[in-house]
């Protein structure tokens, strides 16, 4: 295993779309022209992301792809909220890439050089108890909102697997994934079940 800085094992790494640089759907003077789905802090949960809650926006023409930087997204890419006290992060996927999606200024993308590092062993590390101690250690603000800058974040020193061990790691990842959501859904059908079967007794 070689300790390799984050610098060296990112394609990319920046914050999204500042506030100026896109308009809600709901207020554009031209509605007709194409939307976007825009992910904020809120919508990265603990299952992925909150697809029904993003807001759709239409970005300012100097801020298209191929007019400035690509912010759109990939499957793969890595989302950071860049702000507040608990540490939120999401490996975005097809499922969650629907239409054209994109972010604001308030997260951070993580795109992983996927010939060096995998973005599955990538966050995973970043969960672990050793990677949010060192995310802790660059958070900054004291008592106010703490903040995590992509200049410091790229200094970080990360644990890299030989890409033998990383393939391993990923498929125990989406197999503890897949374990985790169905016994979500299968809790809530026992829920809606057991509430069903308490309320039918109201009816006498």
């Amino acid at each position: 295993m070689q300790n390799i800085q984050l610098k060296d094992l990112l394609s990319d790494c920046f914050t999204g779309l500042i506030k100026s640089a896109y308009t809600s759907v709901d207020v554009a003077d031209n509605a007709e022209q194409e939307s976007v789905n825009l992910i904020k802090i809120k919508h990265i949960t603990d299952t992925g992301i909150a697809l029904q809650g993003l807001e759709k926006v239409i970005i300012s023409d100097k801020y298209k792809k191929g007019k400035s930087k690509d912010f759109s997204l990939r499957s793969g890419d890595i989302l950071l909220a860049a702000r507040g006290e608990k540490i939120k992060m999401v490996l975005m996927t097809e499922k969650e890439l629907v239409n054209h999606t994109t972010f604001d200024t308030n997260v951070i993308l993580l795109r992983a050089n996927q010939e060096l590092i995998k973005p599955e062993v990538l966050l995973n590390y970043m969960l672990s108890p050793l990677g949010l101690n060192a995310l802790k250690t660059i958070q900054k603000g004291g008592t106010a909102i703490k903040s995590i800058n992509p200049r410091d974040i790229v200094t970080l020193t990360i644990p890299v697997p030989l890409l033998d061990e990383q393939e391993k790691m990923v498929k125990e990842h989406w197999a503890a994934k897949d374990l985790y959501l169905s016994t979500l859904v299968m809790a809530e059908k026992q829920k809606q079940m057991t509430n069903s079967q308490i309320w039918s007794r109201f009816q006498g």
